[in-house]
């Protein structure tokens, strides 16, 4: 008898083997059918992944998936939340608890930003992997 985490890896390598995900247009790009366009929010600097993005995410998979399977061509990407107080905060304490404002007054706003989206870039290395044995197929190469 072959255990769970055999069958995982056999799947995991299978959908990799055939390029599921990629694959998933094909037809409906070759049809020039309309596009459906989803970004998907994840990953947050705010912790690790739990059973509360899950939940989140199954139900937006749900939607890509029914469109998909409704003739849409779908682009499925993969969005970084670099904005609002969690990320904010996590920069803050990645420049040494210095005053935000100050920092921004001192370096440009475009250097805080920078230091918010390498956070989220950092965060989304350990999302793909469990993106990937969920199911949940998400550009993460296209990344805005």
């Amino acid at each position: 008898m072959t255990d769970i985490s055999t069958i995982e890896a056999n799947v995991l390598e299978l959908w990799k083997r055939e390029k599921c995900f990629e694959q998933q247009n094909t037809i409906a790009k070759e049809r020039k059918y309309p596009k459906f366009r989803f970004l998907n929010g994840p990953p947050f600097v705010s912790g690790k992944l739990h059973h509360g993005h899950l939940l989140a995410g199954s139900v937006k998979d749900a939607i890509t998936r029914y469109w998909a399977q409704n003739g849409r061509e779908v682009e499925r990407i993969a969005t970084f939340d670099c904005l609002g107080l969690p990320a904010e905060l996590h920069a803050q304490k990645l420049i040494g608890g210095q005053d935000i404002r100050q920092y921004v007054t001192e370096h440009g706003i475009g250097a805080f930003n920078d230091i918010c989206y390498s956070e989220a870039t950092t965060c989304a290395e350990s999302w793909i992997p469990l993106m990937d044995k969920v199911g949940f197929w998400l550009d993460f190469d296209k990344n805005t």
